[in-house]
């Protein structure tokens, strides 16, 4: 737990003065928001379009031949497509900062006397267009998303999550304090998948979907790679195990435990299972984790067990020959000399019990 935290206050920069968190800028792309200028058009004369960062094709955002796959906002989800950064654009700006910003308040009446606000907004810094946008700071509103352009740095002060989250202008306007707390835990779910100090096995996720009917799919973390922080994810949807890296795909925890992480609780089987605990329902219905697949099955006791055993015997007959080890196979009662378990249990994973069987015939 005290690594953890460690690493929680390395990350996450507190100031001397107010002793507030300072959200700090993270380097993946993903799941960031993005201005664009097409490149037949000038940045000062263009038409800005903005949308969010899904997948990209390189960990270097600096990359001559970095692709990213976008949503615009002004288009359908299913209307996402790959663009070029550095060949398609003439500006092309990715999400930095949250700061305060002063605006126009939103909530004037129309002939009033104009009233300036401060208001939580995001920077942005450019990949195309350095030239242009180098002294000139773009700033996109939350909740209206107006975008605004500022020339001096002192316009604006960071957003302080420890100071800041108790705002009268958050605790007036509910949509933009939600939209504040997830952009917060955005960045804290980014931190922990690249930085955590410790495996994510046995939690659960949601990962973006490209080339596909659907969004996201969801799954449970089976492998993660602490050096390359690469993942392998069991999809519920088609049983399969799929290859994450979260730097290059946008991903999220299905469960709260970002703050529980954070603090260094609840990691390793015992979060494991009670990831399985919560799913129950699921299994009841047929849903299948790897998790459940590879828990220990409880020691039956005599009472319980008979039932059972009468059963297998009216079908001893019809089926002779069951696949040995199969989950669908039962051992005949007097076919076994005994059950021994071998626990194993390395780097954390689960102690998986396993049954070995001795024929008498």
């Amino acid at each position: 737990a005290v690594g953890a935290v460690g690493w929680f206050v390395l990350r996450w920069r507190r100031t001397a003065s107010a002793m507030a968190v300072v959200v700090e800028s993270r380097p993946e792309l993903v799941g960031k928001r993005f201005l664009c200028v097409c490149g037949d058009e000038p940045p000062e004369k263009g038409r800005w379009r903005a949308g969010v960062i899904r997948t990209v094709s390189h960990r270097d955002s600096h990359s001559p031949e970095l692709s990213v796959y976008v949503e615009f906002d002004d288009l359908e989800w299913e209307k996402r497509e790959w663009v070029k950064v550095y060949e398609d654009f003439a500006a092309f700006l990715v999400e930095y900062q949250l700061v305060w910003a002063k605006r126009k308040d939103p909530s004037q009446t129309q002939g009033s006397k104009i009233k300036h606000i401060q208001w939580p907004a995001l920077t942005f810094k450019p990949l195309v267009g350095k030239s242009v946008y180098s002294s000139i700071t773009a700033v996109e509103f939350l909740v209206d998303k107006q975008l605004d352009f500022v020339t001096e740095d002192s316009a604006f002060q960071p957003y302080q999550d420890d100071v800041d989250s108790l705002n009268p202008v958050l605790r007036d306007n509910p949509q933009l304090q939600e939209e504040v707390k997830i952009w917060v835990k955005e960045q804290k779910v980014q931190e922990i998948f690249m930085q955590g100090p410790y495996s994510l096995n046995g939690y659960r996720v949601r990962v973006y979907r490209q080339d596909s009917a659907t969004q996201w799919f969801t799954g449970i973390i089976t492998h993660h790679d602490l050096f390359t922080r690469t993942m392998i994810v069991m999809n519920d949807q088609v049983l399969e195990p799929q290859n994450v890296d979260p730097s290059m795909v946008q991903m999220t925890f299905l469960d709260d435990v970002v703050h529980s992480l954070l603090k260094g609780e609840n990691i390793g089987i015992t979060s494991r299972r009670r990831s399985r605990s919560n799913q129950n329902s699921n299994t009841a219905h047929g849903h299948y984790t790897r998790a459940q697949a590879n828990s220990p099955r409880p020691a039956m006791n005599s009472q319980s067990a008979a039932p059972k055993q009468n059963s297998h015997q009216q079908q001893r007959n019809t089926r002779p020959n069951k696949r040995k080890g199969s989950d669908s196979s039962v051992p005949d009662e007097e076919k076994i000399k005994e059950e021994k378990y071998d626990y194993i249990g390395q780097g954390g994973k689960e102690i998986v019990p396993r049954v070995r069987e001795v024929s008498l015939l």
